[in-house]
């Protein structure tokens, strides 16, 4: 359902500072980073790896403010800005009427909950898609407590976003203690996660659920460590991500198979056994893979494989047209069929993790990520040298971290470059298989370097 103050809120030119956020954001940002300070100081003598947790979430905070001023001052308008419109309007309705503000927060999106807005409140311009709005009723809270502000809102969320790649970084490390001064980096310091990572925006959210996905996975399933907890923060993320990004559900479902799996081949000591198992293994991840998709496809209509081909072929046609500012690239039509699909695949790999390419430059956003971009192939081409293609392949297999996180970085990877045929639109859906993705280069390199003193912790 489109509202007529749509098209007027998003092609105007607004400024989102108010005049006390040049008080009040300068004191939440002391006031964050005294309080982190005194937790890393708690645990940085028994847990060495504790030095990144203020630097990291303090390059959250410089992203996010890089954000806003691109976003403000050089765009001029942008879907962050739309979620926090949407965000102001449920602040008006609490502060009018509370009952009012709980029905709309935790109900439907229904006419008649549309109809407890006014000229006082404003019409949220958020309101028709569920997935969309979902991230309103994730943030609306935050507003309510960040005073009606874009920027303290923004820092809110950050600081509650970043926990999950918190807790993505701990999983990394604990297979790979010894790395973890390299792995810190793919989790808090890729400039382009850094800032598409960490604003009021889709992507931010949904990377810290990814990172609380996995890290509960590992607790609950492989490690079998407070299973209940664990199992309810598992439920909790998995239902977010469904609700705002069902496609990387989609691609978790697989890979998280793949680790299971993993996990458990890699206890078995004998060399011939775990030579036969791993068609076995690749036989039941598929099977169980095509099971599981085929009943939630029943229940849930985005999982039918014709469906999703259709959608990712017109998702590409779409970001293809000329109002996307020439940012567009192609990697040539394909039929919404397996193979048609599968065909594409080293081009769609291709350009999610290498490109746009120094030649491709056309904007300033398309020139840092080109840069990212070629630095990142440079590291590519640096391990497959330094290893050697097969050896690389045989350091992946022998951990289940690094099977899963390869692994999820290709299918997410994959999905990405199939569907998104403009670079302003890549740079921002591919951060997630990039922080896999290099931490997969990362586990392999620092393995190749231990050799037989290398550590795990399975």
């Amino acid at each position: 359902m489109q509202n007529p103050y749509f098209y007027e809120f998003w092609y105007e030119t607004v400024y989102y500072l108010k005049w006390y956020d040049l008080f009040l954001v300068p004191v939440y940002i002391l006031v964050i980073n005294n309080i982190i300070k005194k937790y890393e100081k708690n645990k940085i003598s028994s847990y060495p790896y504790y030095k990144y947790f203020t630097k990291g979430l303090m390059f959250k905070i410089t992203g996010c403010l890089l954000l806003f001023i691109v976003f403000n001052f050089y765009y001029g308008y942008g879907d962050t800005f739309g979620y926090y419109r949407t965000n102001e309007c449920l602040t008006k309705l609490f502060l009018k009427n509370p009952i009012n503000f709980f029905k709309v927060w935790l109900g439907p999106n229904s006419v008649e909950n549309y109809a407890l807005f006014d000229t006082d409140t404003l019409f949220p311009p958020y309101w028709g898609d569920p997935q969309v709005f979902m991230i309103v009723r994730i943030t609306a809270p935050l507003t309510i407590l960040g005073f009606n502000s874009y920027l303290l809102t923004s820092l809110l969320l950050v600081c509650f976003s970043f926990s999950g790649i918190w807790k993505l970084y701990l999983l990394f490390i604990s297979y790979f203690p010894g790395a973890y001064e390299k792995v810190s980096f793919a989790c808090f310091f890729i400039p382009s996660v850094v800032f598409w990572g960490s604003g009021l925006l889709k992507d931010s959210i949904t990377l810290s659920l990814i990172g609380w996905y996995c890290f509960s996975f590992n607790q609950c399933i492989i490690r079998r460590n407070s299973i209940v907890n664990y199992s309810i923060i598992f439920l909790i993320s998995s239902y977010f991500i469904l609700s705002i990004k069902p496609y990387i559900f989609a691609c978790l479902i697989p890979t998280t198979a793949i680790w299971v799996a993993f996990a458990y081949y890699t206890k078995i000591s004998n060399k011939f056994y775990r030579f036969l198992l791993i068609p076995i293994i690749s036989i039941f991840c598929v099977m169980g893979v095509f099971w599981l998709f085929d009943a939630l496809s029943k229940e849930l209509q985005q999982f039918a494989l014709d469906k999703v081909l259709t959608h990712a072929l017109t998702v590409q046609n779409d970001l293809k047209q000329d109002y996307y500012e020439g940012t567009a690239f192609d990697i040539g039509d394909f039929e919404p069929t397996i193979s048609g699909a599968l065909s594409k695949f080293p081009k769609a790999i291709t350009a999610t993790f290498f490109r746009p390419f120094l030649w491709e430059i056309k904007s300033p956003v398309v020139f840092f990520s080109a840069v990212e971009s070629f630095f990142i192939l440079i590291f590519s081409l640096k391990v497959f040298y330094e290893i050697g293609f097969f050896s690389f392949f045989k350091y992946i297999l022998k951990s289940p971290i690094t099977a899963f996180t390869f692994s999820f970085s290709i299918i997410f990877g994959f999905s990405v470059g199939l569907t998104s045929a403009n670079f302003g639109s890549l740079v921002r859906y591919k951060i997630p298989c990039l922080v896999f993705y290099l931490v997969t280069l990362i586990l392999v390199k620092f393995m190749h370097s231990q050799k037989d003193n290398r550590t795990e912790v399975l």
